[in-house]
């Protein structure tokens, strides 16, 4: 019986999570809807700044609820997200395969890109979306020992003098 009260409690916290995450961003949540698309931010924030990582564990998120609980109705937001994400992929992946942190344009330090690689990995395996698979090898060649080391650099100079960029404030468009 406490187990059966251990699980109804989860789901019960599980749904109010997601419900909260589905939330308009004016409305304390982290997503927002444009016609079909559905983006999910890593923080309620009206700047509409995506970031790559906070979206896909979003992503991840719904993904572990609708499959728990069959909800059609999260479900069919889980879709909407990830087909959303395959059609802005390039938003986050620059032309040599190093990625964006975010859509404001900072740049992944070589953690990141090491994150965003197993994250367009575990995407690909989850749907079998291509894009996700090519993306992750664009990554995967952009992840060379030049680039990360520039990347490097270049993460330590932004975050040094781009004080926009890199402050406490949020982000101003």
């Amino acid at each position: 019986l406490l187990d059966c009260n251990l699980h109804l409690e989860f789901d019960d916290l599980a749904k109010r999570v997601a419900e909260n995450m589905l939330l308009p961003l004016d409305h304390g949540g982290t997503a927002r809807e444009h016609g079909e698309d559905l983006y999910l931010y890593e923080f309620a924030s009206v700047n509409e700044c995506l970031v790559f990582n906070g979206w896909v564990f979003g992503i991840f998120g719904l993904w572990d609820h609708a499959r728990r609980t069959a909800d059609p109705v999260v479900q069919g937001k889980l879709d909407r997200s990830i087909l959303t994400l395959n059609k802005t992929l390039s938003l986050f992946i620059r032309n040599n395969g190093w990625s964006y942190y975010d859509t404001a344009g900072r740049l992944a330090s070589p953690f990141y890109q090491d994150l965003h690689i197993s994250l367009l990995e575990a995407l690909y395996r989850l749907t079998t979306i291509e894009t996700f698979r090519e993306q992750m090898q664009v990554c995967q060649k952009g992840n060379s020992f030049i680039n990360r080391t520039w990347y490097t650099i270049t993460k330590i100079k932004d975050k040094l003098f781009d004080k926009q960029l890199y402050s406490s404030q949020p982000l101003t468009k």
